[in-house]
């Protein structure tokens, strides 16, 4: 093997080192990325459970709120009705 065959092997091999060398920066640099969001759509996430929990509650405080005074309103008609 002549020593201009391994000097071309050894630039070659060289070459795909670097090119391997940025493939694996672009890979974690994607990674870190897709890790990044993936957080933030899981904080985004409770946010909206906690959200939803919140209205849910105040749906129902309200309606039963309604619902008492809507009772209370009723039983004065039917009491003018009788009474009055």
């Amino acid at each position: 093997m002549s020593a201009n065959t391994l000097a071309d092997r050894l630039e070659a091999f060289n070459k795909s080192d670097e090119e391997r060398h940025v493939f694996i920066n672009d890979l974690i640099e994607i990674n870190t990325k897709l890790e990044n969001d993936l957080r933030t759509a899981k904080s985004d996430h409770v946010d909206q459970l906690e959200s939803r929990r919140m209205w849910q509650e105040r749906a129902q405080v309200s309606e039963a709120i309604l619902k008492r005074t809507q009772s209370k309103a009723v039983s004065k008609l039917i009491w003018n009705a009788v009474c009055g």
